[in-house]
């Protein structure tokens, strides 16, 4: 019995006599044998979880460099992917499951699996209340999120807060403002280990008038005979 340990090709040659009890070595035939090596994963990627938008890569190492791969994802085979190296950029939703790389020898097949979980990215709106804010006032505005909790960095004329959300809409009561403020969201992080750094903006326009006219002092009159005269 010969077994071929390593990963080469092994030629070996087999003897085979014919020996009648008449005449001992009468007879022999040798024959030339290559014993090809079994393929055998030696490690891979471990199980990943990751965001969305992010890139990864899949690996394996394998004991046969003449071994042919093949990626597969939830059983079915990807296309192309025919490299000890498969990577994703950009993943979403759809590149999430297991991948399957099945690595073949002349001899045998392996396989192994690693799943992919691919974590939804927190997303957020902010929406402007349609209503009059007066220099002076506070101001406000909405936050809509795509998920729930999130914490939230938002900045209102170069004031920072921090905010955990657990509502959307939330409402946002800002600082009192003297002018048009722009409203920042810097950072949007998720229970799930997602932090979006996409920056969202909207501004808050405040309602300011030079054309008013006032009526002056309160005054008091006996009878209705005088008349107001405006000041401008």
């Amino acid at each position: 019995t010969f077994t071929n340990a390593t990963s080469d090709p092994q030629t070996v040659i087999l003897r085979v006599d014919v020996s009648p009890a008449c005449c001992p070595s009468f007879i022999y035939r040798e024959i030339e044998v290559t014993v090809s090596p079994m393929v055998e994963i030696i490690s891979h990627t471990p199980d990943l979880t990751i965001c969305e938008g992010e890139d990864f890569s899949l690996s394996v190492e394998a004991t046969l460099a003449s071994a042919t791969y093949q990626w597969m994802l939830n059983g079915n085979p990807i296309a192309g992917a025919t490299d000890p190296v498969y990577s994703v950029t950009n993943a979403s939703a759809i590149n999430a499951g297991t991948y399957t790389v099945v690595v073949t020898g002349p001899c045998n097949v392996d396989n192994a699996d690693i799943v992919v979980t691919v974590n939804e990215m927190p997303e957020v709106t902010i929406e402007i209340p349609d209503e009059v804010v007066c220099p002076g006032s506070n101001g406000y505005f909405n936050i809509y999120s795509t998920m729930l909790p999130v914490d939230v960095t938002y900045t209102v004329d170069n004031v920072t807060t921090h905010v955990t959300l657990t509502n959307s809409p939330t409402l946002i009561e800002t600082q009192v403002l003297t002018e048009n403020a722009l409203v920042t969201v810097s950072s949007v992080s998720a229970g799930n280990g997602c932090t979006n750094d996409n920056t969202v903006q909207n501004i808050i326009i405040l309602t300011v008038s030079d054309d008013y006219t006032s009526a002056g002092a309160d005054r008091t009159y006996c009878q209705f005979t005088n008349t107001l005269e405006a000041v401008e």
